[in-house]
């Protein structure tokens, strides 16, 4: 049985579905993709057992065959391909590739391993562009934790009748934007490790539609479905946070302004240690930081735009820089008391960033 495609489309089309498989499982076949064909389209799957994905593609086939080859000998025998047709001789335990007058051989695997895929009707919670959503997540994974099992390595995706909301944190840092499309009412889930997928797996700025049942929920786009398991964790009552702060100083921020030093002095800071000192003074803001055990200090001193009173107090830099990282205009910061977290907003985004007292032996001497 012989099978012939561009040598390129089909790395690509392999990439897109192979990128969720995890090196070396312990379970051989998921360390595959499923090559199946069905009256002339080419359905490419693979699973880790938490994320499936599946592409399509016509190609010009007779009959029906499905087999699984191991995904990372493939990628590597693609990608050393020249842009043109490469054949795919199948037979019973082998594949044979031949492209621009070389022959690789690629064991297959029983694809009656292969996971199933149990098809099951939802329906369609919203329909959003695809970027959109992709760069909502990118955000909210740069502050989740990494306990799998916990709450806080999940991203929520809350939808109501105006709007929908991608929330994702810790208790160090917590990131919401608002998005303003709506749809019935809904809560979606996703792990760390879904959210990982879609982001580097979607770059193509296209419709996709949102589904979801009691434990699964599917990303439909032109030529793709990808399934998720939706983890099980509780997820908290997040929105109170917001709505219990009380602020009466405010910091409008210069991302220019900010930034450099800020960044200047998170080069310095302890990997275990990255508080640095806030101290608001009328219209001075001074960074500080300090490590006595390695004798070292530093301090940056700058011209803000800040009403209220003196407040003291410290911050982790990585997690205020990734934050500044994100903003590309007005940037408020929201304060009230030196033990309380601040809040930062800008445009239809929303960051809680919890207030850390810097040790007294990191407190640059005079």
């Amino acid at each position: 049985m012989k099978l012939t495609v561009n040598s390129k489309e089909i790395l690509k089309a392999v990439q897109l579905v192979g990128n969720l498989i995890k090196s070396q499982s312990i379970v051989p076949i998921l360390d595959c993709v499923l090559f199946n064909i069905e009256e002339g389209v080419l359905y490419l799957e693979a699973d880790n057992l938490e994320v499936r994905s599946k592409y399509q593609m016509p190609v010009e086939f007779f009959g029906n065959y499905f087999t699984c080859i191991p995904y990372a000998l493939l990628v590597n025998m693609l990608k050393g391909f020249p842009d043109g047709p490469v054949e795919f001789e199948f037979s019973d335990k082998e594949v044979l590739l031949i492209s621009a007058g070389g022959k690789y051989k690629i064991p297959l695997e029983n694809a009656i391993d292969f996971p199933k895929n149990k098809h099951e009707d939802a329906a369609e919670a919203i329909v959003i562009n695809s970027l959109e959503l992709v760069e909502g997540l990118k955000k909210a994974l740069v502050f989740l934790g990494n306990d799998l099992t916990a709450w806080d390595s999940t991203v929520l995706i809350t939808i109501d009748e105006k709007e929908t909301r991608i929330a994702g944190g810790t208790g160090k840092a917590f990131y919401e934007e608002v998005l303003p499309i709506g749809a019935a009412p809904a809560k979606i889930p996703l792990s760390k490790s879904t959210v990982a997928y879609l982001v580097n797996s979607v770059s193509i700025e296209e419709t996709m539609a949102i589904s979801y049942i009691d434990n699964k929920v599917f990303f439909t786009l032109e030529n793709r479905l990808i399934t998720a398991i939706k983890p099980s964790a509780p997820y908290p009552n997040y929105i109170s946070l917001f709505d219990k702060m009380v602020n009466d100083k405010t910091y409008k921020i210069e991302k220019d302004t900010l930034l450099p030093p800020l960044k200047r002095l998170a080069n310095i800071t302890d990997k275990d240690q990255t508080i640095v000192k806030f101290s608001f003074k009328e219209d001075g803001l001074i960074l500080e930081y300090a490590n006595d055990f390695k004798q070292y200090n530093a301090v940056e001193t700058l011209q803000i735009d800040y009403s209220g009173e003196e407040l003291i107090t410290g911050f982790p830099a990585n997690q205020i820089i990734s934050i500044l990282n994100f903003t590309h205009g007005d940037t408020t910061m929201e304060l009230s008391l030196a033990a309380k977290p601040c809040l930062i907003t800008q445009g239809s985004m929303r960051f809680l960033v919890a207030a850390m007292r810097p040790n007294e032996n990191q407190t640059p001497k005079a």
